[in-house]
C-alpha cells in the first residue's frame, strides 16, 4: 500500500467532515481579519528573516538520531462542501496529512525550528488559474511559536506544488483553537517578500487560497465541553535558549483532537472567486510513530540528496542564517563542543588547558540532555552568554562522557605545563648526565622522584581548581552584564510608552477642553 493511500481518510471520516461544514455550531472566521493578524505576526525582523529565508533547511536538524524524544506529531484531515452540494466525493475536495516539529532554539521566550510535512492534496486544481498540485508530496517548514500569546506559525515551501503555504493557529483557551492557512504562489510572493513591503494588497495579488477555522475539543483539565470550560490557559517559559521540555509542554496543551468548521475562499489575481464551507480534523499527539517518523525523514533527506552532494548538507558551514538577528544568541558554532572549550581557555591562558582537564572531581560531563538542555547533531554555541549563565557547576563544561584520567606521559605529550614536571617527565625517559640540575633514574632516590610527582599533581589540581573558580566567577559577571542589558531595554520600553501615554493624555485633555 502507498504512502498516499495510508493517508487517504475512510469514507466515514469524509461524512463525518462534511456534517460539520453543513451544521456549523458557529461561523468561520474572517479570513482578512485573520490575515492580518499573520502580516502582523511576521511583522518582526527576526521572525521574518528566519521563516522567509530562501536557504533550505539545514539536514542535520533533522537527522538527529533523537528526533522522536524533541517532537510534535500531528495529523489533519479536510474536506472542502461546496455550497448547495448535500454529497461529497471523497476523492475531488479532501486534503489530509501528517507532520513532525522539532524545536531547534529559543530567544525571548520565541521557539524557533523545524518540521516535516507529508500530505496528500486530492483538490488538484484549487483556482482555475493554478497549476495542479500533485497528489502526494512532502515539504520542509520553518515554524516560530511564541509562548506567551500561543501563536504558532508555519511556513511551508514546497517547490514540488510551486506554492508557499503560511499556517498561523492561535489557542484563546484549553478549548478553543484558531487556524488560518493562507496558499501563495510561490515565485510571485518570493518577490513581495524580496522587497521588503506587506502590506495587504501586495500579499492578495499572490494569494491562491485561504482557509480559516474555530476548532473545539472537550478541556483536558476538566473534561467539560467548550462550552461549559472556564480554565484559564497557563504557558511555561523557557529557561534558557535549548529548553526543548518548556516547548513540548507548551505543545502538550494543543494535545487532542480538535474539529470544527472554516470558510475556503480561492482567489483570482487578488479577488475572491469562489468559497465554500470547511469541516476540519487536527490531531495532535506526542507519542510519536516511529516508523512513520522514520519514513518522513527517510523522504526529505533522499529529497536533498538528490539535488546536490550529500556531504554539503550534513556539515553546515554557516548557521547564520538560521538565527535570528537578536544580539543575545549567538550564530551557531558547527566545531565539536571540546574543540571550543579548548579554544576559550586557551584565551584566558594557554598554559593552563591540560590543568583543566585534570581529572580531580572525577565527574567532568556536558549538560546533559535530561537536564532540559537539547542535544543536536549540530552542537549549540557554548558562549559565556548563552551557556555558563545555565550552569550551577562549572565542571560540567568538559564533554566527555567517560572519567579522563591524566598521567605523567599525556602531560608530557600535551606540552602544556609551565612547571618542572615536563623536565622530570624527560629526564626519566631519556636520563641526560650533563645536567646537573635533573635528577638521573641510575642515580636518584625513587622516593624522591615519588615525592615531586606528587608535588606536582598536586600543584595541578590547584590550578584547576583555580581556573574553574575564575571562570564561575566570570560567568557571574557575564550573567549580571546581561541581566542589566535586559533591564536597560525594559527601561526603554517603558520610557517609550510613558512618552505615548503623556501624548495621549495631553491630546484627551484639548479635546474636553474644546468641548
Amino acid at each position: 500500500m502507498s504512502t498516499a493511500q495510508l493517508l487517504l481518510p475512510t469514507a466515514e471520516d469524509v461524512q463525518a467532515l462534511a456534517a460539520l461544514a453543513l451544521n456549523p455550531e458557529v461561523t468561520p472566521c474572517e479570513a482578512l481579519l485573520s490575515l492580518q493578524g499573520v502580516l502582523d505576526f511576521i511583522s518582526d525582523s527576526d521572525i521574518f528573516k528566519f521563516l522567509f529565508t530562501e536557504d533550505p533547511v539545514h539536514i542535520p536538524h533533522i537527522a538527529m538520531p533523537d528526533l522522536s524524544s524533541k517532537s510534535i506529531a500531528g495529523n489533519f484531515t479536510k474536506t472542502r462542501v461546496e455550497p448547495g452540494n448535500t454529497t461529497v466525493d471523497s476523492l475531488s475536495c479532501h486534503a489530509s496529512g501528517s507532520y513532525i516539529l522539532v524545536p531547534a532554539f529559543t530567544v525571548n521566550h520565541t521557539t524557533y525550528g523545524f518540521g516535516i510535512h507529508m500530505f496528500v492534496d486530492t483538490s488538484a486544481n484549487r483556482t482555475p488559474t493554478s497549476p495542479p498540485s500533485p497528489l502526494f508530496h512532502t515539504a520542509e517548514s520553518r515554524f516560530v511559536k511564541n509562548e506567551s500569546s500561543g501563536i504558532l506559525l508555519k511556513v511551508l515551501d514546497s517547490d514540488q506544488s510551486g506554492f508557499i503555504t503560511v499556517e498561523y493557529s492561535c489557542m484563546s483557551s484549553y478549548t478553543r483553537i484558531l487556524r488560518s492557512a493562507a496558499t501563495f504562489y510561490r515565485n510571485k510572493f518570493r518577490s513581495v517578500l524580496r522587497s521588503g513591503r506587506l502590506d495587504m494588497p501586495r500579499v492578495l495579488s499572490c494569494i491562491s487560497e485561504f482557509q480559516t477555522a474555530n476548532q473545539y475539543r472537550r478541556c483536558p483539565i476538566c473534561t467539560r465541553g467548550h462550552r461549559s470550560c472556564h480554565c484559564t490557559l497557563r504557558a511555561t517559559e523557557p529557561r534558557h535558549p535549548f529548553d526543548t521540555i518548556a516547548f513540548l509542554k507548551n505543545m502538550s496543551m494543543r494535545f487532542g483532537k480538535f474539529e470544527g468548521v472554516g470558510g475556503v475562499t480561492s482567489y483570482v489575481n487578488g479577488k475572491d472567486r469562489r468559497k465554500a464551507l470547511l469541516g476540519c480534523r487536527y490531531i495532535v499527539d506526542g507519542k510519536l510513530n516511529l516508523s512513520k517518523v522514520e519514513q518522513m525523514r527517510s523522504l526529505v533527506i533522499e529529497k536533498h540528496l538528490n539535488k546536490a552532494n550529500p556531504l554539503n548538507f550534513f556539515v553546515s558551514p554557516d548557521m547564520s542564517d538560521q538565527l535570528p538577528t537578536s544580539s543575545t544568541f549567538a550564530p551557531t558554532d558547527t566545531r565539536a563542543p571540546s574543540d571550543i572549550l579548548s579554544e576559550l581557555l586557551l584565551k584566558e591562558d594557554e598554559k593552563k588547558v591540560s590543568m583543566a582537564l585534570e581529572n580531580h572531581d572525577h565527574a567532568l560531563y556536558l549538560w546533559d540532555g535530561n537536564q532540559t538542555c537539547s542535544d543536536h547533531s549540530s552542537p549549540p554555541t557554548l558562549t559565556q552568554q548563552s551557556f555558563f549563565p545555565m550552569a550551577n557547576d562549572l565542571s560540567l563544561l568538559i564533554p566527555s562522557t567517560q572519567p579522563y584520567t591524566s598521567t605523567a606521559m599525556q602531560h608530557s605529550q600535551l606540552q602544556t605545563s609551565s612547571t618542572g614536571f615536563d623536565q622530570v617527565d624527560s629526564l626519566v625517559s631519556t636520563p641526560n648526565n650533563n645536567d646537573t640540575d635533573g635528577i638521573n633514574t641510575t642515580t636518584s632516590n625513587p622516593d624522591e622522584l615519588l615525592r615531586l610527582q606528587k608535588l606536582e599533581k598536586r600543584k595541578a589540581r590547584n590550578r584547576a581548581s583555580a581556573m574553574r573558580s575564575h571562570l564561575k566567577k566570570k560567568a557571574f559577571i557575564d550573567s549580571l552584564k546581561q541581566e542589566l542589558h535586559r533591564n536597560h531595554d525594559s527601561i526603554l520600553h517603558l520610557r517609550s510608552r510613558e512618552m505615548m501615554l503623556r501624548k495621549e493624555n495631553l491630546r484627551l485633555r484639548k479635546l474636553l477642553s474644546g468641548e
